[in-house]
């Protein structure tokens, strides 16, 4: 067990070691939080993860697409010798926004873990669970009660209303936390799949949701992204995640039409690749 646990620890720390190395041979590369707010959505194919670096350097990481390429992404993004996630969300565990997670949980340092917790069967959420137990990290179970302060930036948990762990859902995408991150006078909506009745719930327990950047829930698909719900949250920008010519043929004309209509500027990630937003 000892052992195990050295290698993961080696495992984690490779990059400061090399960095020590580095330091030893003359060579130093300083990354200070350069005082502004990194908003990224990362490109992993067919899936979902969001990247935040708030402005005294925390990193929140919303989903992790359906593979490894999320691992790559993070290596870009984050500074070679950081390798701590301050908060980690899990939206649902459908494979295109859980399996990514599962690498990185062994591979950093995860402070924090957020999820439903909701019953869903498949090795991939299967497999995530056990890499959150074995991590360590302190567990949340998502409500909207559940909220984070990183000094500039506040998370605050939208949907689930209340907790739901235990349960079961006929459509899973519907468990997918909603939540509003907020970083002075800028907002971002970030809802996982959630479709248009969830959308409808929040529009009406809230009095305002209106955010700046929207990410679009379910890739753009017709049962999200209702014509009410864009009204209310009134993005500037939305960002699509989705795979180049994916088999769905996400984005949808509906969604794509209804952005266009209230003059929404529109980025996605088949087509633009990595997109960053700095405030």
């Amino acid at each position: 067990m000892f052992f195990i646990k050295i290698l993961k620890w080696l495992k984690k720390n490779a990059l400061q070691i090399v960095f020590l190395g580095a330091l030893s041979c003359g060579v130093f590369v300083l990354d200070l939080p350069d005082g502004k707010f990194h908003l990224y959505f990362f490109d992993v194919g067919q899936g979902d993860s969001v990247f935040i670096k708030t402005p005294e350097n925390k990193h929140i990481l919303i989903d992790g697409g359906p593979n490894n390429a999320v691992s790559k992404e993070l290596s870009d993004t984050m500074s070679f010798f950081d390798r701590t996630i301050d908060l980690m969300v899990l939206t649902h565990p459908h494979l295109d926004h859980v399996k990514g997670l599962i690498n990185v949980l062994k591979s950093y340092d995860i402070k924090r873990v957020m999820a439903t917790f909701v019953i869903y069967k498949s090795t991939g959420y299967t497999d995530f669970l056990k890499a959150v137990k074995d991590e360590g990290a302190e567990i949340f179970v998502a409500d909207s009660l559940t909220d984070f302060d990183f000094g500039d930036v506040f998370v605050d948990t939208l949907y689930p209303f209340s907790k739901i762990n235990g349960q079961t859902f006929k459509d899973v995408n519907d468990s997918s936390i909603a939540m509003k991150i907020i970083y002075k006078d800028k907002a971002v909506f970030v809802g996982g799949d959630i479709g248009k009745s969830i959308e409808k719930k929040i529009s009406e327990k809230y009095s305002d949701i209106k955010s700046d950047v929207l990410k679009i829930s379910h890739h753009g698909s017709k049962n999200s992204s209702s014509d009410a719900f864009i009204k209310d949250v009134s993005p500037k920008i939305a960002v699509i995640s989705c795979g180049k010519n994916n088999s769905y043929h996400f984005p949808t004309d509906i969604v794509l039409d209804t952005l266009k209509k209230y003059g929404v500027k529109i980025y996605q990630t088949d087509l633009d690749g990595k997109v960053e937003i700095v405030f």
